[in-house]
């Protein structure tokens, strides 16, 4: 993930052993986001969301 959360995450200085407990945790999260098997993703607002924050470039949600 190098997306806005990591960005953010990085932002609060935290020691480098915290900083990546919180990024593997939200790392794991989301390879268990069921959007990541949806093929659906032409003009997905979620699937925006995702890009942005998660930096992830096939995962999208189905309203």
């Amino acid at each position: 993930m190098t997306g806005e959360f990591e960005k953010q995450i990085k932002k609060l200085c935290l020691d480098p052993k915290a900083e990546k407990e919180l990024i593997d945790m939200l790392n794991k999260a989301v390879s268990e986001d069921s959007c990541m098997s949806c093929e659906s993703k032409e003009g997905c607002e979620n699937f925006k969301w995702h890009k942005k924050w998660l930096n992830s470039n096939n995962s999208n949600c189905c309203p």
